[in-house]
């Protein structure tokens, strides 16, 4: 499957998100949570002139405060609505955490736990929850 450029994407969404999938050891997903008590994936804006994978890792760390990131691969894109109603395409990213103390540095996430995945699906917004599902044997791949 070959997926369109960034340049490409960056026409047709207005908004640009980028962000990652973490787990740990035993398959566990990191979440963080809003400031409305909602549950997430990290991840946030593209900056001007930043690419989407700096600003996965710029987002994760500062929505986790992990502070060692190493990402094993792209897992694509997907379109998810903003709260305005546009379209947001969502760059994201795999990432692999070991013995990480959580601790989020920004103020618009309070929180950042780890979750089984089964209890992962069931706190993410639909579009995030389906890419995360999509993902499963993937990020299970990656276990072994």
């Amino acid at each position: 499957m070959k997926f369109p450029s960034f340049s490409e994407i960056s026409k047709i969404a207005k908004r640009r998100s980028a962000g990652g999938v973490l787990f740990d050891q035993e398959g566990n997903i990191v979440l963080v949570q809003e400031i409305d008590g909602s549950w997430s994936m990290p991840k946030g804006g593209i900056d001007e002139g930043e690419s989407p994978l700096d600003a996965a890792i710029r987002e994760i760390r500062e929505e986790t405060g992990i502070r060692s990131l190493y990402p094993l691969r792209s897992l694509g894109q997907y379109y998810r609505p903003t709260r305005k109603g546009k379209k947001r395409i969502v760059f994201m990213y795999l990432f692999k955490v070991e013995n990480q103390k959580l601790q989020p540095l920004d103020r618009r996430n309070p929180q950042a736990k780890f979750f089984s995945f089964e209890k992962a699906i069931s706190k993410l917004y639909p579009q995030d929850a389906s890419f995360l599902n999509k993902n499963k044997n993937l990020i299970r791949s990656y276990l072994k």
